[in-house]
């Protein structure tokens, strides 16, 4: 019987906005039904089951459109493959960017199957690719969602993507600024190993601070240790760059990317790398004029150490407390703390 006359066996989450930061995050532990129950399921009743969990998406809902609606065509898909005999799907939208999806499984060695599903949309807020595994279990019918991913090395999808096997069982790891071979080895039950250049840690996600760099018309140096050696120059630009560990006028630079304002992201290699405070900057948020104080402590009730009365004013970083709700700031002669919501890592934005 038809799958999509039989709906009613599984619940279906309601057409909502569903995007692919959702699935990110809220829904990062929940598994999903079959939409029925084969004696056999192969990636045409995986696709399904996740399409139909996660309606209100482009993709989601373009998958549902093409498996269940004869002779249907949508004159912006540009590849819709569902390629049952080697268990993998691919949906390709035409765009100015990447809007794909992609589904495939691999066979357990205890009889049981492995299911990933990869979906990168360049219209999303946060368009960096999705990639999460589940296994299929046959007595409840049910994908159980793996997190954390089975793999040994969690990838960064900030600075790489990936592409599904639909020939062999390795997953293509790919990316933006490494032109080097990269991928996940399938391990069966083990999960993946990563076999590839090392570029965790590329985009930090926490304890670290956000701020900018002009570097004027001589490269931008960046230092084995506070007052060490110099190890690295950067082309002249304008550029957004996350510190942490402040050390004697001195910041560790945290994560491998650089972003550029004009020119093209830096990806370090692997450092440590260190830059001088004097060198990187916030942009205060009093805009009209508004004055802010500077306090002699990080805490709201501290006295008053001094006022900023510049608007937008461009201020040192000089040390943060652990969790960064609270930097500690340089403006002339006077320094004092201050919240990080009052600080732009921006030179040519309010960052409102």
């Amino acid at each position: 019987m038809a799958a999509w006359l039989l709906l009613g066996l599984q619940p279906v989450r309601a057409q909502e906005n569903f995007t692919v930061e959702k699935l990110r995050t809220e829904y990062a532990n929940e598994g999903f039904g079959l939409q029925t129950r084969p004696a056999k399921p192969d990636i045409g009743d995986f696709a399904l089951a996740f399409a139909y969990a996660h309606q209100g998406h482009p993709l989601t809902d373009e998958v549902i459109q093409q498996m269940t609606r004869k002779n249907y065509v949508n004159e912006d898909v540009e590849e819709f493959i569902i390629d049952r005999r080697a268990g993998y799907m691919r949906l390709n939208f035409v765009s100015d960017g990447p809007c794909r999806m992609e589904m495939c499984y691999w066979n357990l060695p205890d009889g049981t199957k492995r299911v990933a599903a990869m979906l990168h949309d360049v219209y999303d807020e946060y368009s960096y690719p999705f990639l999460r595994f589940y296994d299929y279990d046959p007595v409840r019918n049910e994908l159980v969602a793996l997190n954390p991913a089975p793999v040994d090395k969690q990838l960064d999808f900030k600075v790489c993507n990936v592409a599904l096997p639909r020939v062999g069982k390795d997953i293509e790891v790919n990316n933006y600024y490494i032109d080097a071979p990269a991928k996940l080895v399938y391990a069966g039950k083990d999960g993946f190993r990563y076999e590839g250049p090392d570029y965790n840690l590329a985009h930090p996600e926490e304890n670290a601070l956000y701020c900018y760099l002009i570097s004027g018309s001589s490269p931008f140096q960046l230092y084995d240790a506070p007052g060490g050696e110099m190890v690295m120059q950067i082309p002249p630009d304008i550029y957004t760059l996350a510190v942490t560990e402040a050390r004697n006028g001195w910041w560790r630079v945290y994560g491998r990317l650089i972003y550029t304002m004009e020119g093209e992201d830096m990806f370090l290699p692997e450092g440590p790398y260190w830059i001088d405070a004097k060198n990187i900057g916030l942009a205060t948020r009093n805009y009209d004029g508004a004055p802010v104080n500077l306090l002699a402590e990080p805490r709201d009730d501290a006295p008053v150490a001094g006022t900023i009365t510049e608007e937008a004013a461009g201020v040192t970083p000089v040390d943060a407390t652990a969790d960064y709700e609270w930097i500690k700031v340089r403006w002339g002669d006077v320094c004092g703390w201050i919240r990080i919501g009052m600080l732009c890592d921006n030179p040519v934005s309010n960052c409102c």
